[in-house]
């Protein structure tokens, strides 16, 4: 009996993770900003940037060598997001002030049984800030999600047998957490998240 209830349990987690990959501004960590901001926050479009390049979220934590002796090319991750900002109150005589966002962080859940923790980023300060308008859009955020030292802790873990994980690509749940403060000195908060695959990804 418990066999089977470990089994629907596998099969309803594999179905959950199919439903949501590739979930943008529409994914479930998305509802809308938190704070008494006279305007709601929402993400609307995210997109994985590696390479310059906008992939899926599979993330290559191993660097290849190529035919030839070249090594695969290997960087950073990157999120870029747009986000959208909606007056609560349109006939408000109030103007909802602006949103200035002064830090994020990025945390990843393993979601494979096995699979090594990864180190909480956080990131803050005048390289990071960025204002979203009390009521309008703005696009082409990017922020760093993934640097090379995590991807190489990770798959060091996983190759000298540290953590052993029960599959390959190694599934996490990714939260991302903006937060600031608005013209009016109100806080403000906004959470995000993705699963996200972690692998070899041969990019030779």
């Amino acid at each position: 009996m418990k066999k089977n209830h470990y089994l629907l349990f596998i099969f309803c987690f594999l179905l959950g993770s199919v439903l949501l990959w590739g979930c943008g501004g529409g994914s479930p960590g998305s509802p809308g900003s938190k704070g008494d901001l006279g305007t709601n926050v929402t993400i609307t479009e995210v997109t994985h940037d590696y390479l310059d390049e906008d992939i899926q979220w599979q993330v290559d934590i191993v660097q290849d060598i190529c035919t030839g002796g070249t090594p695969e090319d290997f960087s950073d991750d990157f999120a870029v997001f747009s986000f959208e900002s909606t007056p609560l109150n349109p006939n408000s005589t109030r103007t909802p002030g602006n949103i200035h966002v002064g830090k994020y962080t990025v945390e990843f859940f393993p979601m494979t049984l096995g699979a090594p923790p990864i180190e909480k980023l956080e990131a803050g300060g005048s390289g990071y800030m960025f204002t979203i308008p009390g009521n309008g859009t703005i696009a082409d955020i990017e922020i760093l999600v993934l640097d090379v030292g995590r991807k190489v802790e990770t798959s060091n873990a996983i190759i000298q047998g540290l953590y052993t994980p029960q599959r390959i690509p190694v599934q996490y749940d990714m939260w991302i957490t903006f937060s600031g403060q608005n013209d009016y000195g109100e806080d403000f908060r906004l959470q995000w998240h993705t699963p996200i695959l972690l692998a070899d990804y041969d990019n030779c």
